[in-house]
């Protein structure tokens, strides 16, 4: 009998905001984005300070994500991310 399989997206084991932005497999392979409940774990991601709505910490955001950014992301966010405020940023 096959065990059954849990269908759905994974969670990442990864920090993809650190792995986009180029970081060193070192760093984005030692901690995750956010947690299950959202909460946001990413130690760079949350000492930045969103310049739209001042959120950092557990909350924070880029701009592309703000709620109060026009520019809302697609369901599916495209490859190629880009660093905070849109542009490449060499942080690593």
């Amino acid at each position: 009998m096959r065990k059954p399989t849990t269908r759905g997206k994974q969670e990442p084991k990864i920090c993809v905001f650190c792995r986009n932005n180029g970081a060193p497999e070192e760093v984005f392979g030692s901690h995750v984005l956010k947690t299950p409940d959202g909460r946001v774990v990413c130690p760079i991601l949350r000492a930045y300070t969103c310049p739209l709505c001042s959120a950092n910490g557990d909350n924070a955001h880029t701009i592309k994500y703000c709620p109060l950014s026009k520019d809302q992301p697609s369901q599916r966010p495209l490859k190629g991310g880009r660093a905070v405020g849109g542009k490449r940023m060499k942080i690593f």
